[in-house]
């Protein structure tokens, strides 16, 4: 077996990580004990469906939890061995019913719920991924979740009656598993399956997560077998990851005033904003100088100023007009003086047959070259996140050792 990695989205409140589907993997992937590398990943852009997890085992790439399992079953790990014929179908029938019952509260309450969103999922997600696509895939996320809502209670036309019907639910299917599960220590006995990966993923963030509409959270909360069943995996199988966390709360907590730390940050943060500065600056420039715009009038001077430094730009209806030193400039550019006598002399079809190359290359140029900028301030702003990512990276290898009680 080649070396597996496994893309997620970077954990936060003790979390392993904050996303629903790559809890369940990495959830599961702890419980068969197979060596892998995990990375925290902070641009899905470049994953097979724009999603994470994304599991790469040699020519496999998977990204969804039953082919992750599917995948690893061929390789003879499987957590699922002991589960007779009756307890697997059993697994299989409350696998559906999580998704039809849990799974739309989730998504209300991380997605939907326009509280919890502004205030905590949007933040927790856009700290995760990198400029620009910090701007995108929050409100892309989103939009997916509001659309499944809208199309399993469109006939409610009044959110409130929504939120109201999607809870009650959730709280039967919640009363359900609490009752299946009893005092054992895991749904099937006392040894771990891929259904307790599954609803410990669904479980855990809603009892760390410090959602501020904490209907469902609260719920959760509230039944005790459920709550240590959270707790007893948290620990047996994440404890470096919850031991990171309460240092470093224990830290913020004694060091210092809430001043104090923001001026300790304050150098990390004002090369990144320097960074950032001067690369939107330079892609500016760049973008400005090159970009041909409508020819000037034939008594205008062709020579150019040379340009120094680059404050404040805005495009004029005849020329380019670039503020240096607080002066504005006009910068015209050179043109054909033939096709110019046409535009002026000729007649409109001669005019229009003159200057309909430039018009063409002028928009194409543009075009290129606002691909080219965006692309450069996504790549440099992307360079300075990694290089923040590589400081403060967490080795999972010890995360994924198996303990000798698990043997």
């Amino acid at each position: 077996m080649s070396n597996i990695q496994l893309d997620i989205w970077r954990g936060e409140w003790g979390l392993a990580s904050i996303d629903l589907e790559c809890l369940k993997v990495l959830t599961y992937m702890k419980f068969i004990g197979v060596p892998v590398k995990v990375h925290e990943a902070n641009n899905p852009y470049f994953a097979p469906k724009g999603r994470l997890p994304v599991m790469r085992d040699g020519r496999h790439v998977l990204t969804t939890f039953e082919e992750v399992v599917d995948h690893l079953k061929s390789l003879h790990y499987s957590t699922d061995v002991h589960l007779n014929t009756n307890q697997a179908a059993e697994a299989s029938a409350f696998t559906q019913y999580l998704r039809e019952k849990l799974y739309p509260a989730y998504e209300y309450a991380w997605w939907v719920d326009e509280k919890n969103y502004t205030e905590l999922t949007r933040p927790a997600y856009a700290k995760a991924l990198r400029i620009p696509f910090n701007f995108y895939y929050p409100g892309k996320y989103q939009n997916v979740a509001k659309e499944m809502i809208d199309a399993l209670y469109g006939e409610h036309s009044d959110l409130k009656e929504i939120e109201k019907t999607i809870y009650q639910e959730a709280e039967k299917c919640l009363a359900t598993l609490s009752d299946r599960l009893g005092e054992s220590e895991y749904f099937f006995g006392n040894r771990p399956s891929s259904f307790d990966a599954i609803v410990f993923a669904y479980l855990a963030p809603l009892v760390k997560a410090p959602f501020p509409n904490s209907t469902l959270s609260n719920h959760v909360k509230s039944i005790p077998n459920l709550t240590r069943f959270v707790a007893r995996i948290n620990q047996k199988n994440f404890r470096q990851v919850t031991d990171e966390y309460n240092l470093q709360n224990s830290k913020k907590q004694s060091t210092g005033t809430q001043a104090d730390r923001a001026a300790a940050n304050f150098p990390n943060q004002y090369n990144t904003i320097r960074s950032q500065y001067v690369t939107q600056v330079t892609m500016c420039r760049l973008f400005l100088l090159v970009i041909p715009t409508h020819k000037p009038h034939a008594s205008t001077p062709t020579s150019k100023p040379e340009l120094k430094t680059v404050a404040v730009a805005d495009i004029g209806r005849d020329y380019i007009i670039i503020i240096i030193s607080k002066k504005k400039v006009a910068v015209p550019w050179k043109y054909n003086l033939q096709n110019s006598k046409k535009q002026s002399t000729g007649t409109q079809a001669d005019r229009a047959a003159a200057n309909f190359p430039n018009q063409t290359r002028n928009k194409i140029l543009a075009a290129i070259f606002a691909a080219f900028a965006m692309t450069g301030y996504a790549f440099a702003s992307g360079m300075f996140q990694e290089l923040k990512d590589f400081e403060h990276s967490r080795d999972y290898s010890e995360m994924f050792e198996n303990e000798e009680d698990d043997n």
